[in-house]
């Protein structure tokens, strides 16, 4: 969210059309779950070396809507872990203060973009679901919205949990 917030901001004209997955587009409505708290905290240095697969399990499943296979959630977990990239979280998690310096400047590049505009969202995201839908909504009512009521409805990570309805989204709405 936040790279592509920044090149809409560095170059709006550059850009045709864009299409959003959940995340945290508003930083005043973002929900970070409690370990992402604590990892972005000062002691998230000393907490990050204790995550395990199974806590980070347990984190991924308690943002979605809809289960995903454990093999994917293995598949996760060895992409994070690899190289002790699960160390890294405390540095990964400054897009948050990333996001608040720049809202201002992300949120006004965002809803005035003019072009083609897709959201695809899962609205059982308690980290950036159905009141970050409300606003987006709210503050650009030109933009195509798939809301993944389902049931179930979708959470977090849309791309994992209905991954050919996004698919299909996301390639109807680009080659448009």
């Amino acid at each position: 969210m936040s790279v592509g917030q920044e090149l809409l901001a560095r170059g709006p004209a550059r850009i045709t059309r864009m299409a959003w997955l959940n995340g945290g587009l508003y930083p005043d409505l973002h929900r970070p779950v409690p370990i992402q708290r604590l990892l972005h905290g000062p002691l998230g240095p000393l907490l990050a070396p204790l995550t395990t697969e199974r806590r980070f399990a347990a984190t991924l499943r308690a943002v979605l809507g809809r289960p995903i296979h454990d093999e994917d959630v293995r598949d996760l977990w060895a992409a994070a872990s690899r190289a002790n990239g699960h160390r890294l979280a405390p540095r990964l998690l400054r897009y948050i203060d990333e996001r608040r310096r720049h809202a201002a400047r992300w949120t006004s590049a965002l809803e005035g973009f003019p072009g083609p505009t897709l959201f695809v969202w899962g609205p059982a995201d308690p980290i950036s679901g159905a009141h970050v839908l409300t606003r987006i909504r709210a503050r650009m009512p030109e933009a195509q919205v798939m809301e993944l009521a389902g049931p179930p409805s979708v959470g977090h990570y849309p791309q994992l949990e209905d991954p050919e309805t996004v698919a299909a989204a996301l390639t109807g709405f680009l080659a448009a």
